[in-house]
C-alpha cells in the first residue's frame, strides 16, 4: 500500500486503526472526505469474523469503501465489504478502482 501510495501520486495518508479492546483496521487511507479501510488477512477461507475491525470502525466514521483481502480464491460481497484474493485486489489498485 505504501509503495502504490507512493509510486502512483495518489497521496493521502496511510494509517491504521485499533481499539483498547482490540478491534483493528491494518490500513485506512484518507484523502480529504474520502475514507478507504483494508483489512488484510492470511486465510485461504473468509469467514465473516474478517470484518469485524471494519464493522467497528463503520460505527464512528463514514468509509468510502472496505476490503477485506485474502489468499482465497474467490470474490465476495460480505454487506458492505468487498472481499477480494489479494492478486485480484492488487490488480485493482494498480488500475486506479480502488483508491484514486
Amino acid at each position: 500500500m505504501s509503495a502504490y501510495l507512493h509510486y502512483s501520486g495518489v497521496g493521502g495518508t496511510l494509517s491504521y486503526w485499533r481499539t483498547p479492546s482490540g478491534s483493528e483496521v491494518d490500513f485506512i487511507w484518507q484523502k480529504g472526505n474520502r475514507i478507504i479501510a483494508i483489512e488484510a488477512k492470511a486465510a485461504k477461507n473468509y469467514t465473516h469474523k474478517f470484518g469485524a475491525g471494519i464493522r467497528s470502525l463503520e460505527e464512528g466514521l463514514k468509509l468510502h469503501q472496505q476490503w477485506v483481502v485474502y489468499l482465497g480464491e474467490k470474490t465476495l460481497k460480505d454487506g458492505h465489504l468487498h472481499v477480494a484474493p489479494a492478486l485480484k485486489f492488487a490488480k485493482l489498485l494498480s488500475q486506479g478502482e480502488i483508491i484514486d
